[in-house]
């Protein structure tokens, strides 16, 4: 497995990219040696969204971080949802979404 990114590593990438390096953490591979790393990131964001709006706003992120937040804050408030390139994934994916949209409560359930 490669060195872990730092949120400013990760936050320089494409989203593609991201998924990608995402993907390849969760799978503990090489980014670029599994084909079906950039899917798998995608799901498991997908399926995280809900986890990770729930932490951030028991943090009450939104007021506390601002409309533009810094991707390092995030993952600060995400650091135990798993390795340092993995949060550092998810934050930065997090503030591209949006805070406040990640932040909304599903009222479908």
């Amino acid at each position: 497995m490669t060195d872990q990114l730092s949120v400013q590593d990760v936050a320089a990438l494409k989203e593609s990219e991201v998924y990608e390096r995402l993907g390849a953490a969760l799978l503990r591979a090489e980014p670029g040696t599994d084909d079906r790393a950039r899917a798998f990131g995608e799901q498991w964001f997908s399926w995280k969204l809900p986890e990770m709006g729930q932490r951030l706003r028991d943090a009450d992120a939104p007021d506390r971080l601002g409309d533009e937040p810094d991707p390092a804050a995030v993952a600060d408030l995400l650091s135990r949802m798993g390795d340092a390139t993995t949060v550092a994934c998810a934050a930065v994916l997090v503030v591209r979404r949006g805070l406040e949209e990640v932040c909304e409560e599903d009222d479908d359930d």
